[in-house]
């Protein structure tokens, strides 16, 4: 999970991770900044790009533009994985910020995810005080700490607790076994940290089906080569025609 970054701005989050050298700034509204890769920089500021939040504490890179006489959004996340995988992504698939900044569009921090998957990584905006996935109820006397977790619409709960670590780690080990990779655990946790879980999520992951222009990618190198074997094959053709008295 790549750490956030150290930003110019003193505006966006702290972090402890310095730019690299394949990594460019692109200058915001408001005195804001982005973080891109290099190979896609130069496609990027042909652009305004400028700063958006949606109401919820998050923020993201966004643009306007104007196609068939209406105005869409446009965020910088979703054109640059577009851009990259050279076609239009359904409205189904979700982009997902890796460790959670919206600013950090770099390739490492940007991951195709569904809906369910791009949710399990969102910040905790409880304002309680407890971890996330923890529900606390006095009236259970000497165990008021409880476990939640919620995956595909369904939502399941723990036995109750008389210590808070405990339903914690009942919430981080389930989060791991519904979400996997895309889980954000609670007490600064990391899925690497349940290493069995996460092998079981991994085992039940099945890989995606390469689509049509992904497949005329692959096979490209291939044609590629068989069009330059008969072009060689020719050329040898043609000079033993010429050297020889061959009827052809």
């Amino acid at each position: 999970r790549p750490d956030p970054i150290d930003f110019e701005s003193s505006a966006l989050p702290p972090s402890v991770q310095v730019l690299g050298s394949d990594d460019r700034i692109i200058y915001l509204n408001k005195d804001y900044q982005t973080v891109v890769s290099l190979w896609c920089y130069f496609y990027l500021i042909r652009f305004k790009w400028y700063i958006w939040f949606d109401g919820k504490g998050r923020m993201y890179v966004v643009r306007t533009e104007r196609r068939r006489g209406l105005q869409r959004t446009v965020y910088m996340h979703r054109y640059i994985e577009e851009f990259r995988r050279k076609e239009r992504l359904p409205s189904s698939i979700k982009i997902d910020h890796w460790n959670g900044c919206g600013v950090d569009n770099r390739d490492a921090n940007l991951r195709p995810a569904n809906s369910s998957q791009n949710s399990a990584n969102c910040e905790s905006r409880r304002k309680d005080g407890l971890p996330r996935g923890v529900v606390y109820r006095p009236t259970k006397g000497k165990k008021p700490y409880q476990g939640q977790i919620r995956h595909n619409g369904q939502k399941y709960q723990s036995l109750w607790f008389a210590d808070v670590e405990s339903a914690t780690e009942w919430y981080n080990r389930k989060a791991i076994l519904y979400h996997g990779d895309f889980a954000r655990l609670a007490l600064d946790k990391q899925p690497e940290d349940y290493p069995q879980e996460l092998a079981r999520w991994r085992s039940k992951q099945r890989p995606r089906k390469a689509n049509k222009r992904e497949l005329a990618y692959l096979m490209l190198p291939a044609y590629l080569e068989e069009q330059a074997t008969k072009v060689i094959h020719f050329d040898v053709l043609e000079r033993v025609a010429e050297t020889t008295d061959a009827p052809f």
